[in-house]
Formats: structure tokens, C-alpha cells, sequence
């Protein structure tokens, strides 16, 4: 019998001399066509977010607002999101607020894990904003007896060839989002014309994180705010035998032990003392 060769990954590369990797992506592919009938597919996020109201909110005074379901972790979403919609909606990136994470206004994207917002977040922001930016210019071309194709649009004010105007504020009146995006084609900004999308800006949330502005979730302090851990095991298949909680249940700001089968807490009313 022959005995066990026992080597490291390091002693294994050396040894052979190199180590290649080799991987290929996948080709892209073509949309299938809907059925006749059949609702065109929404990108990202869109799908199970539809309404545009969700996502975009134009005001009176033509600034916008834009909601996302995903939070800023220090990746710069909130500042990608606002490029993605600038663009779409040909409109001063300082026209734009954005409302992260709100879970009563924003729509629900999940949670904000594993490099999703790109995939998920800015494919339903950009046909979101294109499809909210088509609904004011065609709302434009009836109001100035323009043809849609026709009209310019810069920083929320979109212009005929005779020069008459309309401001996105002054379409509000008559604006509905309360509607479901369609999926259907929507011309997305020509890339040569983006002022936002791959080009560097300033970002959204480093202000507030330096003056001191930004609130965190371990800054909250709601009344009756306890805080609770939970004693975990050696392993998964780890379980409990016995436990003596007096102990820590004697001790100075602990509310309770919770003891439910193998699984073991501690409540008390500072962070610190349930550990």
C-alpha cells in the first residue's frame, strides 16, 4: 500500500512549476421575445418594484427625487444611483435628491449584500428615470404642439425649435407615475452624451460621514432600546447539555436570560453588558 503523500498548496505549485487558472464568462443571451399579449420583462429590480412612483418623485420647482431600496455600506451607491438618474432624466446631478433604505418610500430591493447593487439597483433605475424622462417629453410635445422627437431636453427644461419651453416643474400637474413601468424599448441617453455615468463626482454621503451628520445604526437610541447577543456554539451540531444562568442574571443591567432548547441569549440594557 502506498503511503499518503501529505503536501501544501504552496509546496504543490512549486513543485509543478506554475499554476494556471482559466475561466470564461458566459455569452450573453438574446431576449426572448414576449408572447403576444405577454408584459415585456423589467430589468433588475424594476420586476419586483414596477411602479414608477416607487422609484422617482418629480417636484414643483423640477428638482426630482429619487428612491432605492439599497443602503450605503461605503460602496457609493447612493452617489451611482443619483448618476444613473441625472443622465437618464437630462438633468444637474445637485437637481437630485436621494432617499436610501426608507422602508416606508423606498421600494423594497432586498438587502445590500454581495455586490447586488449594480446588478439589481441601477438597470431598474436607469429604464425607471428613461421611462419617467419619455412621459414628460411626450406630455411636453402635446403642451408646446411639438413633435416628441424633436424637443431638446437640459437640466429639466425641455425646448422646442421655436424656442418654447416647458420646465419639468410645470408638468407636475399633470404627471401620473402611479402607474407600472411598461418594460417596453425606452432610448436610454446616448453613452457619448453621458455627464454622470463613468465619470468621477463627488460623493453623496462623504459630507454628512465628516461633519458628523450621518447617523448609524449603532447611534440610534430609541425609548426602551435593550440590546441582546446570542451565546453561540462550538459548532452546528453542538447542543446544550446543562446551563447555570443565575449568575449572569444577578449581574448589574441584564433583563433576562432566554434559554429555548440549545438556543441561549442574554437581554440587557447596554450593548456592553451582554456580552
Amino acid at each position: 500500500m502506498l503511503d499518503k503523500i501529505r503536501t501544501s498548496r504552496r509546496g504543490f505549485v512549486q513543485a509543478s512549476g506554475s499554476l494556471t487558472l482559466a475561466f470564461a464568462l458566459a455569452p450573453s443571451l438574446p431576449r426572448v421575445a414576449a408572447a403576444a399579449g405577454d408584459p415585456a420583462e423589467l430589468p433588475g429590480n424594476l420586476r419586483r418594484n414596477p411602479m414608477l412612483s416607487s422609484w422617482i418623485t418629480v417636484n414643483a420647482d423640477s428638482t426630482v427625487i429619487l428612491k432605492i431600496g439599497k443602503v450605503e455600506l461605503g460602496q457609493g451607491t447612493m452617489t451611482s444611483a443619483a448618476q444613473v438618474a441625472a443622465d437618464e432624466l437630462y438633468i444637474d446631478i445637485d437637481q437630485l435628491d436621494v432617499i436610501s433604505g426608507d422602508t416606508w418610500m423606498s421600494p423594497n430591493e432586498g438587502t445590500t449584500a454581495g455586490s447586488g447593487s449594480a446588478p439589481g439597483c441601477m438597470p431598474a433605475v436607469q429604464h425607471a428615470a428613461a421611462e419617467v424622462r419619455q412621459l414628460l417629453v411626450e406630455m411636453a410635445a402635446e403642451r408646446l404642439g411639438a413633435d416628441a422627437a424633436s424637443l431638446s431636453l437640459d437640466n429639466g427644461t425641455i425646448t422646442a425649435h421655436d424656442g418654447a419651453s416647458v420646465t419639468y416643474g410645470e408638468l407636475v400637474e399633470g404627471l401620473d407615475l402611479e402607474r407600472q413601468a411598461t418594460g417596453d424599448p425606452v432610448t436610454l441617453k446616448p453613452v457619448e452624451e453621458h455627464r454622470y455615468i463613468g465619470q468621477p463626482v463627488p460623493r453623496l454621503d462623504i459630507p454628512d460621514k465628516v461633519l458628523g451628520r450621518a447617523r448609524f445604526v449603532q447611534e440610534l437610541r430609541p425609548e426602551g432600546l435593550v440590546h441582546g447577543k446570542v451565546v453561540r456554539p462550538p459548532n452546528y451540531e453542538a447542543r446544550f447539555a446543562s446551563v447555570d444562568t443565575s449568575g449572569v442574571e444577578a449581574m448589574p443591567g441584564v433583563l433576562k436570560v432566554i434559554r429555548d432548547g440549545s438556543f441561549l441569549a442574554v437581554i440587557a440594557e447596554r450593548d456592553g453588558q451582554s456580552l
